[in-house]
């Protein structure tokens, strides 16, 4: 349980000395999850309960996961875990994604194509038998391999970037 920020912990500190204003549990890949660890997650998610420690008061929750129907690992979520979450589903928009670029130095190679062809931003296709896509997530992989020397104009360099946003 040293794990959980549970009720009469102190909140973290910041680097300057102040608090934090809580803690977040994020609980990663859910769906994904058996329905076993699912269930493990019930008592936290509604009682906001560890064993019989309380969690603290400050601390918010958040999940996220594949949708089933995206192809990815996605077990779904029982009806008793759905219906303790609050559910929103995120719509990739490329001048959201492409204020996010800009704020964290993606290479201007690829913003400024993002920004010229905005529909290349996502080309997800659950039915389509490529190896991979073009992501917010492979974009940003592809702008770490550029600023670490990946030269897309040799065939090798090419290749690597086909192979990372399809």
């Amino acid at each position: 349980m040293d794990t959980f920020p549970l009720d009469g912990d102190p909140l973290p500190k910041k680097k300057d000395g102040s608090s934090y204003n809580g803690w977040l549990l994020f609980f990663d890949e859910l769906p994904a999850a058996t329905r076993a660890v699912q269930a493990a997650a019930y008592k936290i998610l509604l009682d906001r309960k560890v064993g019989q420690a309380d969690l603290h008061e400050n601390v918010y929750m958040c999940g996220a996961g594949n949708l089933e129907t995206d192809g990815a690992v996605s077990f779904g979520m029982s009806t008793a875990l759905k219906s303790r979450l609050i559910h929103i589903n995120l719509e990739v928009r490329a001048p959201d994604w492409l204020a996010w670029a800009l704020s964290n130095n993606v290479h201007q190679y690829i913003t400024s194509y993002i920004n010229f062809k905005s529909n290349a931003l996502y080309t997800f296709d659950p039915n389509s038998p490529d190896n991979t896509y073009a992501s917010p997530r492979t974009w940003a992989f592809l702008s770490r391999l550029m600023d670490n020397g990946l030269d897309m104009s040799t065939p090798e360099g090419s290749a690597l970037a086909q192979g990372t946003i399809g």
